[in-house]
């Protein structure tokens, strides 16, 4: 299996069995369309496809949990911390490289990142929303 992540300038930050770094391996070889479409023009987003998006999340989620732990963040800071790094570090790489596999791998990241993020604020009593 490939790793689309792997084809960034930061290779080593994850090994192949999937403990390495945040988020593991959350990429898997997918057959994305190509986007070559004048900027104006948008596609209207279907309730398959926003399904479809939730439900990877919401695997990775469940991959997450089982490699690493069950653990909350500690705080804002770290939460903060995970996403900045997925966001300014390696979604810019993605995005510069025009590399969409990867780009799409760190916006599951970037979800994930975000929604353990929103749970540990619940788990860590910080606030009852």
């Amino acid at each position: 299996m490939k790793y689309p992540c792997h084809k960034l300038p930061k290779k080593q930050w994850c090994d192949h069995s999937g403990k390495g770094g945040f988020m593991g391996h959350t990429c898997i070889k997918r057959n994305l369309p190509e986007q070559n479409f004048p900027r104006d023009c948008r596609n209207e987003i279907s309730a398959k496809e926003i399904t479809q998006a939730v439900g990877l999340v919401i695997q990775k989620i469940d991959n997450r949990l089982v490699e690493k732990h069950r653990g909350s963040y500690i705080g804002n800071h770290e939460t903060y911390g995970i996403l900045a790094e997925e966001f300014n570090k390696e979604l810019l790489d993605a995005l510069q490289a025009n590399d969409n596999e990867a780009f799409f791998c760190e916006l599951i990241d970037i979800a994930v990142g975000a929604i353990l993020g929103m749970a540990s604020m619940y788990a860590n009593k910080m606030k009852s929303y």
